[in-house]
């Protein structure tokens, strides 16, 4: 029985250590905007700006591939990204399994 309890606790862990990819909140300045195509802007923040990171204690998003990689966020409905240069990013940051970060 106690093997079966374990055996079961370690598949759940592994289908949760799957899931997780990595999750942080940030407060950030935007350093440049790039169109990716006409439903997805490129971001890129300005590592000096952080004014709040705290990554997911369960599944942790580190700030340097924040800094390393552009973060997608969708653009509005006329294919215009809603933020600029300059601009303050606030939300929480979400990689998928493809390695890409979403603002939420």
């Amino acid at each position: 029985m106690k093997t079966a309890i374990l055996l079961v606790l370690g598949f759940m862990t592994v289908n949760f250590a799957e899931a997780c990819v990595g999750e942080a909140q940030i407060i950030a300045e935007v350093q440049s905007v790039q169109p990716l195509d006409s439903k997805t802007c490129l971001v890129s923040i300005n590592p000096y700006s952080v004014r709040f990171f705290s990554a997911n204690g369960t599944c942790p998003l580190d700030l340097n591939y924040v800094f390393n990689n552009s973060i997608r966020i969708s653009t509005k409905s006329d294919g215009v990204c809603p933020i600029h240069p300059g601009a303050e990013i606030s939300g929480v940051l979400v990689v998928n399994e493809e390695g890409n970060i979403f603002l939420e």
